[in-house]
């Protein structure tokens, strides 16, 4: 309980934070084109609400016993971050323009479900977080919403708050647990996508303050820590920054030029970066 317990509290704060943001958004910044693609800055917000609906519905019904899809609901496992990106997308500009195009009113009910939401997490009991609950990317429980709901957060904090300042970094303590969080299987395949030109396993390092490994093949992807005693030899390692790599395995950033601005830097078989591009092509 006490990871879940920082979790929580993590999300709060930066809940708060986000409400702050959009509080103090100028009508000219609400309009702003954020970083995160096809979004203005309000259209984060519309999306939050969407997500955080979801997650509520979701978790509910799963406490309650119920984590099947409803009727005309995709099958968990059958969707990937690729394709519901269209979806997502024309879901949130659809809310900001129409159901909520007053910004006034989209901040009131953006504060009304985050704080809905940090209530459910809050109402969960010890022996109900890994319950089965209904999402469309895989078998979930309330846990990994929260998990998914930081990553949200902390990702789309980022695209407002870069767009507004090109200063803007997400924060190490952060960092490290988002990039803990990639470990799930439900959350990493939801990020990948195979390459079908992919011939043979590929193993990549990554070396953060807690090094990860991805090993891709075809449709499969494992993301796990490195163990002490691996002798397995990688076919590539990357260097980069504990608050780059975030927006690099969501395609925010783009290895290339963080090594070319020296970001990140690459050893063993240097195509390997394409491939990253490949499998990870934007949340």
């Amino acid at each position: 309980m006490k990871n879940l317990d920082s979790k929580i509290t993590l999300f709060k704060k930066l809940s708060n934070e986000l409400l702050q943001t959009f509080g103090n958004l100028t009508p000219e910044q609400f309009e702003q084109k954020s970083k995160c693609h096809q979004w203005a800055i309000k259209d984060i917000g519309s999306h939050l609400i969407a997500t955080n609906g979801f997650a509520i519905n979701s978790i509910q019904r799963s406490v309650q016993g119920d984590y099947l899809p409803a009727e005309g609901q995709p099958n968990p496992g059958s969707v990937n971050s690729q394709s519901m990106a269209a979806g997502i997308a024309s879901r949130a500009i659809q809310i900001s323009e129409t159901d909520l195009p007053n910004n006034s009113e989209l901040i009131n009910v953006l504060f009304e479900m985050e704080k809905s939401l940090l209530n459910v997490f809050l109402s969960i009991d010890e022996n109900q977080w890994e319950l089965p609950a209904y999402h469309p990317i895989a078998k979930f429980s309330p846990q990994l919403f929260l998990d998914i709901s930081l990553i949200e957060l902390i990702l789309h904090s980022w695209d407002i708050n870069s767009a507004l300042d090109s200063n803007y970094e997400i924060n190490s303590e952060e960092s490290k647990i988002i990039n803990q969080i990639w470990l799930n299987p439900e959350i990493s395949n939801w990020l990948y996508t195979p390459d079908e030109t992919q011939e043979s396993e590929l193993v990549c390092d990554i070396n953060l303050s807690e090094p990860l490994r991805i090993i891709t093949w075809r449709d499969q992807i494992v993301i796990s820590e490195i163990p002490s005693n691996s002798n397995l030899v990688p076919n590539a390692t990357i260097e980069v920054r504990e608050n780059d790599f975030p927006l690099l395995i969501s395609a925010r950033d783009n290895i290339e030029i963080a090594i070319e601005q020296n970001r990140a830097e690459i050893s063993g078989e240097k195509d390997i970066i394409y491939r990253f591009h490949q499998w990870f092509k934007g949340t």
